[in-house]
């Protein structure tokens, strides 16, 4: 019996050594792939050439690369707070309808928490959610090529796994929906007035590394 109840405690410490602690730290680092999709159409946002009425479509690039960096402070065990920087590039695909080049850049800057749901476990399951805003670059080549920029709202929510390797060192895979607003127009050089809206949102998957201390 007090060898079963020795086993037992011995179990015990080790699960809550994955535990953290109030007062925590983590920084950390990601590089994603997005699929585009849940846009204005399934990943397009709208281009209107407001002199001729004429409004199309305008792809992500598929796929896309960029990075995340993160900094976060835990509250508790199940929560942490922080700040972080994300870039997604999404390379040129041709425009329904317009038939141009059409690449997209989105820099966001967000309010992250994450929320552990089993913050005891080795292998831990965190949910993200973020606000914050996105500064959108969008590159036409309209013949010559015109550039359109929007600082907006941007959100994101997902789900994520994270694994501790060492005491410190740690990876993990998250998968996120990601939303950023824009709404920007200029006129071109042919003298014509185009608009972009409404809002870019996509599917991000990433995996990377963090440190703890």
């Amino acid at each position: 019996m007090r060898k079963y109840m020795m086993l037992v405690f011995c179990i015990f410490l080790s699960a809550a050594a994955f535990g953290y602690q109030r007062g925590d730290k983590m920084l950390g680092g990601t590089l994603n792939t997005a699929i585009p999709c849940l846009g204005s159409d399934w990943g397009e946002f709208n281009v209107l050439n407001t002199a001729t009425g004429v409004e199309h479509d305008a792809k992500l690039g598929d796929p896309s690369l960029g990075l995340n960096l993160h900094a976060f402070y835990f509250l508790s065990d199940r929560v942490a707070l922080g700040l972080s920087f994300g870039y997604d590039y999404f390379p040129t695909d041709r425009a329904s309808g317009l038939e141009l080049d059409v690449n997209t850049k989105s820099l966001h800057y967000l309010l992250l928490t994450r929320i552990y749901l089993n913050p005891q476990a080795a292998l831990k399951f965190y949910v993200p959610v973020g606000i914050g805003v996105a500064n959108t670059r969008v590159h036409i080549d309209m013949h010559p090529a015109e550039k359109f920029q929007d600082v907006g709202f941007s959100a994101v929510a997902g789900l994520g796994a994270e694994y501790l390797l060492s005491t410190h060192l740690g990876i993990n895979f998250e998968a996120r929906y990601n939303y950023s607003k824009f709404d920007t127009s200029k006129w071109n050089a042919s003298g014509q007035y185009i608009k972009l809206f409404p809002q870019a949102s996509y599917l991000s998957y990433s995996a990377g590394i963090f440190y703890t201390f």
